[in-house]
């Protein structure tokens, strides 16, 4: 009954949130969540597959930009923009698939700067290719939208994909797919022992992530109507999604989300304050807070979240593991 009640109230919540801008919320509200989807968009898709695989993948980022620029660039071969971000998404999740099955056999720290040193590439290469429009990035079509229906829009499609990738993320969590993921965070040499294909979980999850972050990405070029390569594979938002899940809590569901929200909600909060002269802050702000969480909670504030709501519940699981005195 509890999970019935637990049900209805996230129904509840969501059909709230789908009906939010029909309430005349303000436009610049509705731009903030739209930022606010993005972001928590990036953060799941890095934690769909570093999270439970525990493999630290900086190349999330890769994904988002080559979905903006597929988008982009079969928009302005007048391909209706409907069907141009699925189409930018299956050609993401293709591209996955082959960069995961050469550098997913690369483990620990050299898999990470492997994948870093991936986003640089990526970025020269649209800055050298000539139908990506070089460093001056690529103008999409505008469609003359009524401002609120182009922003309902937005906001709508955006949300749709969060609560998507939440519930993959939670289908993930429980699947063999996600047991098996857990077994490679452990002990990959162990999880190989024990039978599991560790190079097929590892490269599932990462195309689901990369596929998720593609369509985000060529959502986020139809709202801006401009990229470029300095935008799409920017190191500053890398940081952002991946200093967001960490302060939530990686391989966790909602972790991801309430790390998104507070990095969100300061970040804005700053801008309104500062204005311009806040530019050179974020990764400052970053850093400081990554310190602060790992001193006070280093597996993320969702720890700190479930002790509160749930203090039996730890006190009990503490109190198991302690031996029985005679």
């Amino acid at each position: 009954m509890k999970v019935n009640r637990n049900i209805i109230l996230l129904l509840i919540v969501l059909f709230s949130a789908l009906l939010l801008p029909f309430a005349k919320v303000p436009l610049f509200w509705l731009s903030i969540l739209i930022v606010l989807f993005s972001n928590i968009l990036l953060s799941a898709g890095f934690n769909l597959f570093s999270g439970y695989s525990g493999y630290f993948n900086f190349g999330f980022i890769i994904f988002w930009g080559l979905g903006a620029y597929a988008s982009a660039i079969l928009q302005q071969n007048n391909v209706p923009t409907l069907i141009a971000a699925p189409l930018a998404a299956l050609a993401v999740l293709g591209i996955a698939l082959f960069i995961g099955y050469g550098s997913l056999r690369i483990k620990g720290v050299f898999f990470a700067i492997f994948m870093f040193i991936l986003i640089y590439v990526c970025q020269l290469i649209m800055l050298v290719l000539p139908f990506t429009g070089g460093p001056y990035g690529l103008m999409l079509p505008v469609h003359l939208l009524d401002p609120w229906l182009r922003e309902t829009i937005f906001y709508e499609a955006n949300l749709i994909l969060v609560v998507a990738i939440i519930l993959a993320t939670k289908v993930l969590s429980t699947s063999k797919l996600g047991i098996g993921l857990a077994c490679i965070r452990l002990d990959e040499v162990k999880a190989e022992t024990l039978g599991i294909a560790t190079p097929r979980y590892k490269t599932i999850a990462f195309a689901i992530s990369a596929l998720f972050l593609g369509i985000g990405g060529a959502l986020y070029a139809q709202y801006t109507s401009y990229i470029d390569p300095y935008s799409m594979f920017n190191l500053v938002i890398c940081f952002q999604a991946i200093a967001a899940t960490l302060i939530g809590g990686k391989g966790t569901i909602a972790g991801p989300v309430i790390g998104a929200v507070i990095l969100t909600s300061m970040l804005q909060g700053f801008r309104y304050v500062m204005g311009t002269s806040f530019q050179s802050l974020p990764m400052i702000i970053y850093s400081l807070i990554l310190v602060i969480i790992i001193l006070v909670s280093p597996g993320g504030i969702i720890t700190k979240i479930k002790k509160f709501i749930f203090p039996k519940k730890n006190s009990d699981s503490v109190s198991e593991t302690k031996p029985e005195e005679d």
